[in-house]
């Protein structure tokens, strides 16, 4: 099995999470990046095997079974969703962060927002383009 990579939150994101995550106050997890090529799905049994409880995960990544071409990010459909939901139900992983690629489209930089609020995820990391930096 890969390391598992980590996930540090602390404050108000910390205190959402269950206690079993906690270490000095810090929430430890995993990230998907630690455990590719394999799909969301097949991470997802490992940290569970790991007894890992929270996960960031990789916009782009390959889903699993019944999601075909589908990747991790913004474009997944409703039953796509739901079915996402019920496999994280299913491993009582919690997805608290996302790692995004933002871009100069406001409105599509808003679509990732609402992605992640309907699968509860907490924090995105981005890498946004160097000209929406103030200069």
């Amino acid at each position: 099995m890969s390391v598992l990579g980590s996930v540090a939150a602390r404050g108000n994101v910390a205190a959402r999470l269950p206690e079993s995550t906690l270490i000095s106050g810090f929430a430890v997890g995993a990230t998907t990046r630690s455990h590719e090529p394999r799909s969301l799905f097949e991470t997802l049994e490992e940290v569970r095997r790991a007894g890992c409880e929270i996960l960031e995960i990789h916009a782009g990544q390959a889903i699993g079974p019944g999601f075909g071409e589908a990747r991790v990010g913004d474009t997944l459909t409703d039953e796509q969703l739901t079915l996402l939901r019920r496999k994280l139900s299913a491993t009582s992983v919690k997805l608290v962060a996302a790692q995004v690629r933002f871009s100069n489209n406001n409105s599509a930089n808003a679509r990732l927002f609402e992605w992640a609020d309907q699968l509860g995820i907490q924090i995105l990391v981005g890498d946004p383009p160097l000209e929406q930096f103030d200069g």
